[in-house]
């Protein structure tokens, strides 16, 4: 039987208990402390947060409770003469009795006005993102860590050269 619940925006207070959820998640691999301490970096001290671009998305089961979460952290790049805001999504984990819900999440994600970038995809969600049409950035050092719908390597080429300058 298919479980209700209701995706939304994250906010600041969900902080907490999403700390928690993911605790739970990674099997305490990181630790709810790790979590709050990601989600300073992530959105509080972000230089490139904006209210109109959303933190994440946790879906709510009926009883109040964390069922999942899509992280989102904005980035401003310098590409060329030009500085974008990229939209990087992160954690993404869903309760398998919403399962069904997968595909709401990564709609609120495709619905940003800026360009997307995925890092650290399980097998799973590589496999999901790269039919949706997402590349690799197919580096050495990078594996199957980041992948992005926009031209990710000459990104980056673009970024060394700068920082070696």
């Amino acid at each position: 039987m298919k479980k209700k619940g209701t995706v939304r925006d994250l906010r600041k207070e969900d902080f907490p208990a999403l700390s928690i959820y993911l605790e739970e998640q990674t099997n305490g691999l990181r630790p709810r402390q790790s979590w709050l301490e990601y989600f300073i970096y992530w959105w509080q001290d972000n230089p490139a947060i904006d209210q109109s671009i959303p933190m994440g998305w946790i879906l709510i089961d009926e009883q109040g409770e964390i069922g999942g979460f899509l992280g989102n952290i904005p980035i401003h790049y310098l590409i060329g003469e030009k500085e974008l805001t990229i939209c990087s999504g992160t954690s993404w984990f869903i309760d398998s009795k919403f399962r069904h819900k997968s595909l709401e999440f990564l709609g609120k994600l495709f619905k940003l006005k800026a360009p997307l970038l995925v890092t650290s995809p399980t097998d799973k969600s590589y496999t999901i993102f790269t039919r949706l049409g997402f590349h690799s950035l197919e580096q050495a050092w990078v594996g199957k860590e980041a992948i992005s719908p926009i031209n990710g390597s000459a990104f980056f080429d673009y970024s060394l050269n700068k920082s070696i300058q």
